[in-house]
């Protein structure tokens, strides 16, 4: 689906660039045009008295290139009306009061959901788009199958993690990482079981929902190997084999709970990135902190008005975006 990336107007005229986001990433046109791979291509093919126009809508996504445009064609002598650029990417641009906030706080924290992960390859199980909408988690993810149908939550689970073995983080991990040794983020809070953030450099990450990389028995409590899982062995004890996850009906793990627990108590910012604020307890982590609040999520979820700042679009979009501000890249 086409998005506006820049409208500008002006007497009896009106140009717009328009966007794309494909599976190999965004595309760009002036509107009627030809398809460009790169926004500053698309930009650089306007005609210069386009700059005497008015601006009426910026992504805010691509504010950060925007911006950058602006500054060569004003080092070029072309007249600019500043107040109109400067409230549009900048005071009323919610990526640009993101970066704001976060270079300026002394202890962020970041909760993550799934959300974070779609880019990666992994499927959302939470839209009604996604895997859920065949398969009921309350059904599946619980002790009562478990115990009472483990055929059924031994292939949940094995197609869970098979869908893993290819996948890898994405650039917003990776990004998420460097903030981290940068010293802009504290730690992950993560309801996410897939390890990614552990895989792209992040050092301290509490997993409040577990994890699908590592098995245990379910009544001893003894560590097993993924493949021993996969094969549907049993334990030495003879008790069935499960993933290291929280499955809905059980206690969270008072450890990364607890951690979670004071470190949102003790941020000045909160990041929440991917999740639907759906689940409990965890949903109600965001509004224990006394920091301020960004929010980085595709769909409304009805807690907007709870947020600081709230980035409507995909968490690696929202991540590329807020770090081009930070960076000047």
């Amino acid at each position: 689906m086409e998005e506006t990336i820049l409208s500008l107007k002006g007497e009896g005229a009106s140009l717009r660039i328009r966007g794309e986001r494909g599976g190999n990433g965004w595309r760009f046109r002036r509107e009627g045009g030809e398809w460009r791979g790169d926004l500053r291509d698309a930009l650089r093919s306007l005609d210069p008295s386009c700059l005497a126009m008015r601006p009426v809508e910026v992504h805010p996504f691509f504010s950060h290139t925007i911006w950058e445009w602006l500054k060569f064609a004003s080092a070029e002598g072309r007249q600019i009306d500043g107040e109109d650029w400067e409230r549009l990417l900048k005071r009323d641009n919610p990526v640009f009061r993101a970066a704001s906030l976060i270079r300026d706080a002394r202890r962020m924290v970041l909760i993550s959901g799934a959300g974070l992960s779609v880019d990666s390859g992994l499927k959302d199980f939470r839209p009604p788009s996604g895997w859920w909408r065949n398969i009921d988690p309350r059904t599946v993810a619980t002790v009562d199958a478990l115990e009472l149908s483990y055929d059924l939550f031994h292939e949940f689970y094995s197609e869970r993690i098979r869908q893993l073995r290819n996948v890898v983080p994405h650039r917003g991990y990776a990004i998420l990482a460097e903030w981290e040794r940068r010293g802009f983020l504290a730690c992950v809070c993560t309801q996410n079981v897939d390890r990614l953030h552990h895989l792209a450099g992040n050092r301290t990450v509490h997993e409040l929902h577990g994890t699908i990389r590592e098995f245990r028995c379910h009544a001893c409590g003894a560590p097993a190997a993924e493949e021993a899982f996969l094969e549907k062995r049993k334990c030495r004890c003879g008790g069935k084999l499960r993933p290291n996850v929280v499955l809905f009906g059980e206690s969270l793990p008072s450890e990364a709970w607890n951690r979670s627990l004071g470190a949102i108590r003790e941020a000045d910012l909160l990041l929440v990135v991917g999740t639907s604020l759906q689940v409990a307890p965890v949903n109600q982590l965001p509004f224990l902190t006394r920091g301020k609040l960004v929010f980085i999520n595709t769909e409304e979820t009805g807690h907007e008005g709870r947020f600081d700042v709230c980035v409507r679009g995909r968490a690696l979009d929202g991540l590329e975006a807020i770090e081009a501000w930070l960076t000047g890249t």
